[in-house]
């Protein structure tokens, strides 16, 4: 786990993928290693999903990330994401505006609505926007996604409901068999994909202190490589 900037007040890191946010079943979390690794507590601001990589946000100490979330309730905080999807999006730009909850009969995904309901007390609105920033052969899409909102499992939902789940998702997906037009190396490799390309790119926020602050990491090695070989073959 890369630290991307820290002082008195809060750590911004780059969590690697197959990593917890917060202790469950006995694994090991990013909070447990950074408390034992800092011996400061670890106060967490805002989440990622397992098997996401990228920027996150933790505070040293409640009154900072009291500070902190409330920029995340106020959507002043800009989060950028990275994604490999697979399905090739009808144009360029796609903004998608729902209603989330957890599904009644699949508790480990969530659902989506197109308004909200009354008579469901645990709908959350959810704002993305997807920029498509390359394309392989009509099939994988390459994009850059921002959210105003950060409810749970919100870009993997969307994606899927544009009919473009996010490689490698292993709860709104499946196994992904590539045509024959793509070499067996890259079918290999998407086939056997064990998490879903998404990786948080970028956040922008107000630090207590120091005024507005925006770090970014690039995409991990399984990501940036699978992304070399796809634009390897697109010019061969």
């Amino acid at each position: 786990m890369r630290c991307l900037y820290e002082d008195d007040l809060l750590w911004v890191l780059d969590k690697p993928a197959g990593l917890l946010v917060t202790a469950k079943d006995g694994q090991q979390s990013l909070e447990e290693l950074l408390t034992e690794a800092s011996g400061e507590t670890a106060h967490l601001v805002h989440r990622l999903d397992k098997d996401t990589s990228g920027v996150i946000l933790v505070a040293k100490n409640q009154p900072t990330r009291e500070y902190l979330q409330k920029q995340f309730k106020q959507r002043t905080v800009h989060k950028t994401y990275l994604a490999l999807l697979d399905g090739d999006l009808s144009t360029d730009y796609v903004l998608q505006e729902t209603y989330l909850a957890r599904d009644k009969h699949r508790r480990t995904q969530m659902r989506s609505y197109p308004k909200h309901d009354t008579q469901h007390q645990q709908l959350r609105f959810a704002r993305s926007e997807f920029f498509v920033l390359q394309r392989f052969q009509q099939r994988l899409t390459y994009v850059k996604i921002t959210i105003s909102t950060g409810r749970t499992h919100q870009i993997r939902v969307h994606a899927k409901e544009m009919s473009a789940p996010v490689l490698g998702d292993q709860v709104y997906h499946h196994p992904t068999t590539l045509p024959l037009t793509f070499p067996v190396a890259i079918r290999d490799e998407v086939y056997n994909l064990s998490r879903q390309m998404l990786h948080s790119h970028q956040l922008a926020f107000q630090h207590p202190d120091s005024g507005r602050m925006c770090l970014s990491s690039p995409p991990p090695d399984d990501f940036s490589d699978l992304l070399t070989m796809l634009r390897r073959s697109a010019v061969e």
